[in-house]
């Protein structure tokens, strides 16, 4: 996570928590690291193979434009020396375009190799508009490529969130990569889109998605999950409502290898929206495509196969606050209406025993047995981001 602070706007703040929720005062400084990694946002965090923490977000650089930056710590939360010599670099995508222009890049995402080197997907800001950036990190830091741009659709600007490791299969015997985000049609809005890449990045199938007749919303995705090796739930948001479909790797012996719609996941019918698709009944979503860092919709998978999706929606009764939403489905893609309030359930953090925070965001999830932890942020300066158990 971050906070404010640092000679580049935010600091990185990591905590260390044991099973039953209370911190493990073995770790860092009684629980928590606190580092000026000279960033300007936070937007992802992994672990890799050998247990180390990698942060990526974005840097300053010189002339107005940001860096992509990639910092790894040790698994003790100390600073990783045999990074990049002392942690952290930036991957710059300058003159892509010849014009000698600073360019905006921000990583969003990343996967640890087993080697530790690493994939880093984000978004470039060139003369040409936005597209997608994604750049291979040796394991050592001492090599960072940049490995070319991604549109989702010719010659039309493209964000990249999300990067997943696709496992073996009959249809990948040799596994590879989906990269998933958003493409901006010719009225300026954005649609869901997702490539399916090869292990030597090249592309094997790039398609977008709509929720509703082009020109109606931005629809961006935030997050992937993997359902098993042959599909992938795509989470994201649409008309500020959160959004998510399935995805699977088909090869039907017809057309080559591709990514189609699983329209096993009915999804819920929302009026005015295609099928097979989930369109969440609460709205105010945030769904700024690029210009934040931190994705806005996040997505989990239990053992029973049941979505978990967790974003920020403002009170629908108290101005000015705004809630941390939790909404659950079945296999099917329809809400769990065992689950909180037919299927969703609001959540605000407490402060002290009579008070709340004003704003409650999950911004990261994970599952702890059978139960999700969420993570994220709260406004109140005093305390530390909030952490819940499901």
């Amino acid at each position: 996570m971050s906070e404010e602070g640092g000679a580049g706007g935010q600091l990185i703040r990591l905590t260390k928590r044991h099973a039953d929720g209370t911190l493990d005062t073995s770790w860092g400084t009684n629980g928590h690291v606190v580092k000026d990694a000279y960033l300007y946002g936070v937007a992802d965090m992994i672990l890799d193979k050998q247990g180390r923490i990698v942060v990526v977000g974005a840097t300053p650089a010189g002339g107005g434009g940001y860096h992509m930056a990639v910092v790894r710590f040790k698994a003790d939360g100390t600073d990783d020396a045999s990074f990049a010599g002392d942690g952290g670099l930036a991957v710059s995508f300058n003159d892509w375009d010849g014009s000698g222009n600073p360019f905006v890049c921000v990583a969003q995402s990343a996967i640890a190799l087993p080697s530790g080197s690493l994939i880093v997907v984000g978004n470039v800001l060139g003369t040409g508009g936005w597209t997608g950036g994604t750049a291979f990190i040796s394991a050592d830091g001492n090599t960072a490529q940049p490995l070319g741009d991604m549109r989702f659709e010719t010659g039309r600007p493209a964000v990249v969130n999300r990067i997943l490791e696709v496992a073996s299969s009959p249809e990948m015997p040799q596994g590879g990569y989906v990269v998933a985000g958003a493409s901006q049609n010719s009225a300026g809005k954005w649609r869901f889109g997702a490539a399916l890449l090869k292990k030597d990045y090249t592309p094997l199938s790039i398609t977008t998605w709509a929720f509703q007749s082009d020109g109606q919303a931005d629809e961006i995705v935030s997050d992937l999950t993997a359902v098993d090796a042959t599909h992938l739930l795509v989470a994201g948001t649409t008309n500020d409502r959160m959004a998510a479909l399935r995805l699977q790797i088909l090869d039907d012996h017809v057309h080559p290898i591709h990514l189609a719609l699983d329209t096993s996941f009915v999804g819920n019918s929302q009026a005015g929206y295609f099928g097979y698709r989930y369109v969440s009944p609460e709205t105010g979503v945030p769904d700024v495509p690029v210009s934040g860092l931190r994705p806005f919709v996040r997505s989990l998978r239990d053992a029973s196969g049941r979505v978990l999706l967790a974003t920020t929606i403002p009170s629908p009764v108290i101005p000015n606050v705004y809630l941390g939403l939790a909404s659950r489905l079945d296999a099917a893609g329809q809400p769990d209406v065992g689950f909180g309030s037919a299927g969703s359930a609001s959540y605000r953090f407490p402060v002290s025993e009579t008070g709340f925070s004003s704003l409650t965001a999950f911004t990261a999830m994970m599952l702890q047995g059978e139960k999700p932890v969420l993570a994220g942020i709260m406004e109140n300066p005093d305390l530390i981001s909030p952490e819940s158990r499901l």
